[in-house]
């Protein structure tokens, strides 16, 4: 991806149906997420153009308020080498209405047979504007979403006894 880039990878010891059913359950968000602390439009994702509002909270303890749209969203199905899932939202402010912002966010979820699943987030920010974007804070923040969303839906699978791998 071209511009100013944030990711973040993790692996998960969960079902990759537990880590998607965390991923979009937005009214789960304020008991695990620590960057975005809540989401106003839908309490679950139902359709790709779901629009939404984040509440983000950076790590520095700033906090904001970013409409997103979702643009596209896989729920768990298999592929080649096991399951794959993913849910791409927009960033829908001012800036991106006048093509002075662009981003897409992408959250995908992995899992080969018999492995962890695995979570990477990835947001690329292009634009006139890109250069304004505070990526260490976002960079910052989608640590610690992925760190916790580790650490919720491995808590899920120790209290549920659900299999902790598909297949396995």
């Amino acid at each position: 991806m071209a511009g100013r880039v944030a990711s973040a990878r993790v692996h998960i010891e969960a079902p990759i149906h537990v880590v998607w059913t965390a991923l979009v359950d937005f009214v789960a968000y304020p008991q695990w997420n620590p960057f975005i602390v809540r989401v106003d439009g839908h309490e679950v994702l139902e359709t790709t153009a779901d629009e939404l509002a984040l509440h983000v909270r950076f790590p520095s303890g700033r906090a904001e308020h970013v409409p997103v749209q979702v643009v596209d969203a896989a729920e768990p199905h298999p592929d080649a080498l096991g399951h794959v899932a993913w849910l791409h939202w927009t960033f829908r402010r001012w800036p991106a209405r006048w093509g002075l912002l662009s981003s897409v966010r992408e959250q995908r979820l992995v899992q080969e047979l018999g492995r962890p699943t695995v979570y990477h987030s990835e947001e690329a920010f292009e634009g006139l504007l890109a250069p304004l974007v505070p990526l260490a804070d976002v960079q910052a923040g989608f640590e610690a979403q992925a760190e916790a969303l580790k650490a919720y839906c491995e808590s899920l699978v120790t209290m549920g006894g659900t299999s902790r791998t598909l297949g396995g």
